[in-house]
């Protein structure tokens, strides 16, 4: 933002530390005055005096440091902040990858007002089939006519998942894509018409990809989907906010009748014709089983490449199937909790125990405060793990935790929730704060996980917990 965008805002008042004298030319007449005022000589006590010495010192030090404003911005690579509208709206170009930063609540102190918004300007002709994407942090990406006045599309992001708009414009002309961030964030964008955007800068996915057996990421749009055949249950893995769809093709002829399976975790998967439009969403449906399961069972109205698409939501292994005028592969979990593992090659070891850590409070498994423990949780077939202690009233419970976007629930003896404590990121770690007791008896703690993998806990009891090793992360 350049100082000349600054308009309406207070200008600072600039002081020589300790005269009193203000640097504005205006208060000039002022002199006197001060000089007039040394000569008076207060009847004070000396501790006053001396305090009074050292205030102007004191305030120094407790002045924030505050480097110049407006900041030095290259949105996009203008030299300049973006705007927070049109007329200020910086001219962008189709299939470039450009940065942005916003500075929504400067130093977060409210000193001075931030930059909230970013607006960029495109020319597009009537029709024309508009991919916009942007990755950053919470915020979102919206479309608006020439004059600014009109919103034509707008899509939100909560956990930093990339953003994306996908329509075909309604008129010629001017338009604007403006990007409103909910805190400081430097972003990256891209948009194209009629093709493929390119993908945004964002960071790598944590593993290598072979969704459905194609040795790659089942792509993030229809256009990048991967082909699939009818009568296999395939396997996926969704890596979370940078990775939020997987979308599949296959053929259909008019009249044939498809019949699709998918594990999900409370999603909707969506089915589009080969025209690209929506054949309708199948959502989750919940079974006496470990897990949940979408159904999807029509009859094709139209001919050519029809695309299935999952929304990932948050890290998480998958399975699907289609099926072609005959059911699709069950690809429903074993319902026998005591099942192992598919993707581990051993039982069950959680904290040590040589089994499963209950998926129900009453079948918590014991720990004890002072130890490591490792427990392993599938997405597929065990979605929870819960384990107890002993507690005296007025202790301080601490539950340091590590994994990818694991949680730790604390209830206490009446199975009441009283706290949590999460990791957000791949292999991270977080320490709870201290929780005192409230009532002595059997505390539990829930571990929940959206992604298989392995993770590991402690419990401190009046005392520091114990340092985690490295988390393991996703198998």
């Amino acid at each position: 933002m350049r100082p000349a965008d600054v308009k309406g805002l207070p200008q600072p008042h600039l002081y020589k530390q300790g005269t009193g004298r203000s640097c504005d030319p205006s208060s000039a007449g002022n002199a006197t005055q001060v000089a007039e005022a040394r000569v008076v000589r207060p009847i004070v006590p000396a501790t006053a005096v001396a305090v009074l010495l050292l205030l102007p010192s004191a305030l120094a030090l407790t002045t924030p440091d505050l480097p110049p404003y407006p900041l030095r911005e290259d949105d996009a690579g203008s030299g300049r902040d973006a705007g927070t509208g049109p007329a200020t709206a910086v001219p962008i170009l189709p299939g470039v990858v450009y940065r942005g930063d916003i500075h929504r609540d400067l130093y977060h102190q409210g000193i001075v007002p931030g930059d909230y918004a970013d607006w960029y300007s495109f020319d597009a002709p009537t029709g024309a089939l508009l991919d916009a994407r942007l990755s950053g942090l919470p915020g979102c990406l919206s479309l608006w006519d020439a004059a600014g006045s009109t919103q034509l599309a707008s899509s939100c992001s909560l956990a930093g998942q990339e953003i994306r708009l996908l329509l075909h414009v309604g008129s010629a002309g001017r338009h604007h894509l403006a990007y409103s961030g909910d805190a400081d964030q430097t972003y990256f964008f891209s948009f194209a018409l009629d093709a493929i955007a390119p993908e945004p800068a964002r960071p790598a996915l944590p593993l290598p990809h072979d969704d459905a057996g194609s040795g790659r990421d089942a792509g993030n749009d229809p256009r990048e989907a991967v082909p699939v055949s009818f009568g296999i249950a395939y396997d996926g893995f969704g890596a979370g906010p940078y990775d939020p769809a997987d979308w599949y093709s296959f053929p259909l002829s008019a009249g044939d009748r498809l019949q699709v399976q998918s594990t999900t975790s409370l999603r909707c998967d969506e089915l589009l014709r080969p025209d690209g439009s929506s054949a309708g969403p199948a959502c989750s449906e919940s079974y006496t089983g470990l897990g949940l399961v979408t159904l999807l069972d029509l009859v094709a109205d139209a001919s050519g490449t029809w695309t299935l698409g999952l929304p990932l939501g948050a890290p998480q292994s998958y399975r699907f199937s289609l099926g072609l005028d005959a059911p699709a592969p069950d690809v429903r979990p074993a319902e026998d909790p005591t099942v192992y593992l598919d993707q581990f090659d051993h039982p069950q070891d959680d904290a040590g125990s040589g089994r499963d850590a209950g998926n129900e409070a009453d079948a918590a498994l014991p720990i004890s405060p002072g130890a490591v423990y490792r427990g392993e949780e599938d997405v597929m077939t065990d979605l929870s793990d819960w384990y107890s202690f002993h507690a005296e009233a007025g202790q301080s419970i601490r539950l340091p935790i590590s994994g990818s976007f694991v949680c730790a629930d604390l209830y206490d003896p009446g199975l009441v929730q009283v706290a949590n404590v999460c990791t957000f990121g791949y292999s991270a770690s977080v320490v709870s704060p201290g929780w005192v007791a409230s009532s002595s008896g059997t505390w539990r703690v829930h571990v929940e996980t959206v992604v298989t993998q392995t993770y590991a806990f402690a419990l401190a009891l009046d005392a520091k917990p114990p340092a985690l090793p490295a988390p393991v992360g996703q198998l």
